[in-house]
């Protein structure tokens, strides 16, 4: 997940890294070019989770840009782990990619859209994708409200199934997570 950042109209691209970016998008000027606010905002900064109150469930396997990819018999459903949906708050547009499009592990393959910044996704596995989540198209937070269940973002047939063993397991993306605090 590499975020864009739009603070004051002006925009910026960094390879999110967790440190600097959870100082950036507690920044309220993020907020300037939407009107939205979200619930849980509390005097211009978000309330984030803290790492342990993450849900990184370890039948699922994690890229280091905090897309999530579970293995479904042959198939490999992906989607926005629990951090970058926590860290990007209200999501409000999913852009997917069509049935039938292939793509190679780490090539973009969607973009996702929030409150505080829009972020391109990369595919954890080599593939063709075989099903998407139409309900993002009209329900986009429900990448927000389970990032495991109802917002999962693509199906894919996996070309390399042995790709899957380059995607880090729960405990060592919470070790990642919590060195980067």
């Amino acid at each position: 997940m590499r975020m864009q950042y739009v603070i004051i109209d002006k925009p910026f691209t960094s390879i999110q890294h967790q440190a600097s970016s959870i100082r950036l998008l507690k920044d309220p000027r993020v907020y300037q070019h939407r009107d939205i606010y979200k619930n849980n905002v509390e005097k211009g900064e978000m309330v984030m989770k803290e790492i342990s109150e993450l849900n990184l469930p370890d039948d699922i396997r994690y890229a280091e840009d905090h897309e999530w990819a579970r293995l479904e018999g042959d198939k490999v459903r992906v989607g926005l782990d629990d951090y970058a949906q926590d860290q990007l708050g209200d999501i409000v547009f999913v852009e997917l990619p069509q049935v039938g499009d292939t793509f190679k592990q780490g090539e973009e393959f969607a973009t996702v859209e929030s409150v505080k910044a829009v972020v391109e996704c990369y595919l954890p596995v080599s593939g063709e994708i075989i099903a998407v989540n139409t309900d993002l198209e009209e329900s986009p937070e429900l990448v927000n409200k389970s990032p495991y269940g109802d917002g999962w973002f693509v199906e894919v047939n996996p070309s390399d199934l042995s790709e899957m063993d380059s995607l880090m397991t729960n405990i060592v993306c919470l070790e990642k997570l919590k060195g980067a605090e």
